[in-house]
This record gives C-alpha cells, structure tokens and sequence, in this order.
C-alpha cells in the first residue's frame, strides 16, 4: 500500500470514528440509528483499528498517539459488540467499549521537547 492509498485509509477510519463517537454521545440519534447496521460499523472499525494498529504500533504516527492498552479495548468491543443481539438500542456496556476503543484515536500532545528538536 503506497503512502498516500494508508493516509486515506487513515482518514476514513478517522472520519468513521468521529462519526460513531458522535452517535454514541447521543441519545436521540442512538433511538433512531438502525441498532443492526450500528453493530456492523462497530465491528467493522474494530477490525480497521486492527489495521491501524500495524501502522502506528507503539508510537506517534500523523499525530496520533496509540496507547499501550489499545489492542484490549479493540479485543473488548469486538467482543461485547459480537455479543449484542441488536433487535434494540445497545446496552451501557457497548457503549462503554465502543467509547473506550473509538477514544484510543486522540491527538499525540506535542511536548516542548519535540518542538526544539523538530520531531
């Protein structure tokens, strides 16, 4: 994959997380947001996280910071979501993994340091 084909992939794993972030934090849309075709979003960037993880594994890669804890929230919203049965809205304990592994995307905060060395 070229540079260029893994920096759109990345935008639209990222323009998909900001996405169903903004879902998840709302009720209303959480209502009217078809619970089947959430739970096949959800476990489709579970998988995308996966991917991202190879390129941004244990570092800073585009400003974004992986976590050391990334790989279990992935694992833990691939399981709870795996286990949804979405005839309704999902459970707090989706949403909750669903937050936690949508939140591993956050800005890498830029230090003082990183700023004289030019990094």
């Amino acid at each position: 994959m070229s540079v260029e084909e893994t920096a759109i992939r990345m935008a639209e794993i990222l323009s998909t997380v900001m996405n169903l972030s903004a879902v998840l934090h709302d009720e209303l849309a959480l209502r009217v947001t078809d619970p089947s075709g959430l739970r096949a979003e959800l476990l489709s960037v579970g998988n995308e996280m996966t991917w991202l993880a190879s390129v941004v594994a244990g570092g800073s890669t585009a400003g974004i910071a992986w976590p050391g804890d990334a790989q279990e929230r992935i694992e833990r919203l691939r399981a709870v979501a795996g286990a949804w049965d979405p005839v309704g809205p999902p459970s707090l304990e989706v949403i909750s993994a669903a937050l936690s592994c949508l939140g591993i995307l956050q800005p890498a905060v830029e230090t003082p340091e990183r700023k004289v060395r030019g990094d």
